[in-house]
């Protein structure tokens, strides 16, 4: 009698601590993903070839959230520009998913590179990055109006290339030592005579673009002089931001000292919100602008603040 007794309180605990609990109200400004927050390392299929990349889901994140997609340099990994770039605490502070793809290994030495339509490989990267980003987006329930691509150099040519291609996927883009690539060039800009291309992808809303660069690259030097015939346009970058302004019809020009050897020209318009910066660093060489990164010398600017405050201007 005391056993079925003592059963029966024990049961009637479980029940009612069940109750308590009750039926969990869904949070409609949340959504819980299909992996719990953190970095994870996934692959995606693209092709027919299964390409890598590294994800940093936010605690707590929203519905609706940003994509940023972050691209690396040539001979570079996911994981440096995770670890060294500070996406990550940018993502967890402002609740947007960070996306590091990683590129593939060009035939002739190996390294890994984007093709940003350079004569080093045919892989079709514009196809597998915007692919990516729209499962990402479908996966988590992110915004696809709001879909962002950074790059640094290689990765900065790559992001241009977007912008040229890919503008029904990428709000906006940014580009740290990075140019554009001659097919980008010659094949969107609507002044060339054979820009035939720009006619078929001109995009229904200007692409904001923002381009932060330092005066001492001698890897992707700012004047485009030709460091490897297969990147060159022949284009400095304030000639690409000139050019870009244009196309984004902005009108007004603003310039103004961020630091001692830092200087941000803003290009906006009247007819649009699609704005243009352009970030040129004094003695800078080709490293990422970053205070927590020191590689050569400390930094008077963070890039990725930059960058992502330019971003925000697309919410």
């Amino acid at each position: 009698m005391k056993k079925k007794l003592l059963c029966f309180i024990l049961l009637f605990a479980i029940v009612c601590l069940f109750a308590s609990c009750g039926t969990l109200e869904k949070n409609e400004d949340y959504f819980t993903p299909p992996a719990l927050s953190g970095t994870f390392t996934e692959t995606f299929m693209h092709n027919g070839v299964t390409r890598e990349y590294i994800i940093y889901i936010p605690d707590n994140l929203p519905m609706n959230a940003p994509i940023v997609v972050g691209m690396h340099g040539f001979t570079s990994s996911p994981w440096t520009f995770k670890n060294n770039f500070g996406w990550d605490k940018l993502a967890e502070e402002n609740k947007f998913i960070m996306c590091y793809p990683k590129g593939t290994n060009e035939p002739f030495t190996d390294y890994s590179h984007w093709n940003a339509r350079i004569p080093l490989s045919t892989t079709d990267d514009v196809g597998f990055i915007s692919e990516l980003a729209l499962y990402i987006a479908d996966e988590y329930q992110a915004d696809k109006n709001r879909i962002f691509a950074v790059g640094f150099s290689n990765g900065g040519y790559m992001a241009y290339t977007l912008a040229c291609e890919r503008p029904d996927v990428f709000r906006a883009v940014a580009s740290v030592s990075g140019l554009i690539s001659e097919y980008s060039w010659k094949s969107y800009n609507p002044n060339e005579f054979n820009a035939v291309k720009w006619l078929e992808h001109s995009p229904s809303n200007p692409v904001p673009v923002c381009h932060i660069h330092g005066t001492a690259d001698l890897v992707v030097p700012i004047d485009g002089s030709d460091y490897l015939s297969a990147f060159k346009p022949g284009l400095s970058a304030k000639q690409i931001i000139e050019f870009w302004a244009g196309i984004n019809k902005c009108s007004q020009k603003e310039t103004k000292k961020l630091t001692k050897n830092v200087t941000a020209t803003y290009y906006s318009s009247t007819e649009s919100e699609a704005q243009v910066w352009y970030i040129e660093y004094s003695g800078w060489a080709h490293y990422w602008p970053s205070k927590d990164y020191i590689v050569d010398k400390p930094s008077e600017i963070n890039a990725q603040d930059i960058i992502w405050e330019f971003f925000s201007l697309y919410q």
